[in-house]
């Protein structure tokens, strides 16, 4: 189990070495809000299938061989018990965490930029952020970009670039070399 009170006491770069791990995950102040905002409905869909599953039962004197009943039966004893533990595992591990916006690629940072792919090229806006907003997609503080994961292959190869440099980030993915090329990226 991760001490996250022991995490908020590590300075940044260590923060950020274990979430690159995948130790702990780091997320947002919305990140967060989405984390739990999965953790709910996934509590509402049991309350409304555990309702479901008591009406189906009143209606079918039948039950070993109604399907229906099977199968919520099923989803409440072992989908959703499995996904609130692995939404509760994520939780125990998420930390709230802002860097210091310098310039450089970071938790956070809003930037302009070109990603050519092996097979596709994508251009805009993206946002630097974790796998809570990037499964989200979009975030409300930035709904212009597009999130981007640090834990992603071009996450990890983008994270503390400096943009003066002027050198495109180049990065190995699954289908071959990959390039991003950052155009400008915003003040905080």
């Amino acid at each position: 189990m991760v001490d996250i009170d022991r995490l908020r006491t590590l300075p940044g770069e260590e923060l950020v070495r274990l979430a690159l791990k995948g130790e702990v995950i780091l997320a947002s102040e919305e990140g967060i809000g989405i984390l739990d905002g999965q953790i709910d409905r996934t509590k509402n869909e049991a309350a409304s299938l555990k309702l479901r599953l008591g009406e189906v039962a009143r209606q079918d004197p039948d039950l070993p061989e109604n399907i229906e009943f099977k199968e919520i039966k099923t989803k409440l004893q072992f989908e959703i018990p499995r996904k609130l533990d692995d939404l509760g595992r994520k939780k125990a591990k998420t930390i709230v965490f802002q860097e210091n916006q310098d310039g450089a690629i970071r938790f956070g940072t809003l930037f302009e930029a070109r990603i050519e792919y092996p097979t596709e090229t994508t251009s805009g806006v993206f946002v630097f952020l974790g796998p809570i907003e990037a499964a989200a997609g979009k975030i409300e503080a930035k709904p212009e970009a597009q999130v981007i994961s640090y834990l992603s292959v071009v996450g990890k190869a983008l994270w503390g670039y400096d943009p003066n440099s002027g050198k495109p980030v180049q990065f190995e993915t699954p289908a071959g070399k990959a390039t991003c090329i950052v155009k400008k990226v915003f003040k905080p």
